[in-house]
């Protein structure tokens, strides 16, 4: 099964997507194969996997950027011989700037070949903020403890100040992001960030 997780960011779905690919690696006894591919948008490759000694898709780090057309990726999709997880970021698609019918064309072949999941927060507040945070520290997600610790540790020891234009910034694109989605896609769950994290295995 495809998975999609549609998503503004800073709503969990990176560990979501990783959870969901782990999840159907074991389930699947790694046949399908499931490849987690990340963000769609911003550069797939099709190559020769000598672990699996197939083809397969995924990501290679000279071949990142906005550089293939939404039908190229849609494409690549379509010729995949594994199960896919990955993900959607709306703010990757408004940096694209694809003409619209470019993109309805794009939507509608994901909602027949996806389940897709959209993701969401009830404390906006703190969805901006958390925006705000990664605009101070120049990092979006950390990986492990040491990471964090120097990521957050100049924040930590001194705070930051945030605007109040910044946080109305990041309450606009969070309402775009759900227009987005209402208008172009067929939800087929929501992960509800607040609601979902803390039983995120059941969920």
């Amino acid at each position: 099964m495809n998975v999609l997780v549609l998503t503004p960011d800073r709503v969990g779905s990176t560990l979501l997507q990783r959870l969901i690919t782990a999840y159907a690696v074991i389930s699947q006894n790694h046949s399908p194969l499931t490849i987690n591919l990340h963000e769609l948008t911003n550069g797939l490759v099709s190559y020769h996997n000598d672990t699996f000694n197939k083809k397969i898709l995924g990501k290679r780090p000279d071949a990142w950027g906005y550089h293939q057309s939404l039908e190229t990726v849609a494409g690549l999709l379509q010729t995949a011989n594994h199960d896919i997880v990955a993900r959607l970021a709306h703010y990757h698609i408004k940096r694209r700037g694809d003409a619209l019918g470019e993109q309805l064309s794009f939507y509608r072949w994901l909602n027949e070949n996806f389940y897709i999941v959209a993701t969401r927060r009830q404390n906006l507040f703190e969805h901006a903020v958390s925006w705000a945070i990664v605009g101070e520290s120049k990092n979006l997600n950390v990986f492990n403890h040491d990471q964090k610790y120097q990521v957050f540790k100049e924040i930590n020891q001194h705070g930051i100040e945030i605007q109040p234009d910044v946080i109305n910034k990041y309450l606009v694109q969070y309402q775009e992001y759900l227009d987005w989605v209402d208008r172009h896609f067929e939800v087929n769950a929501w992960f509800d960030y607040e609601r979902d994290i803390a039983n995120i295995e059941q969920f």
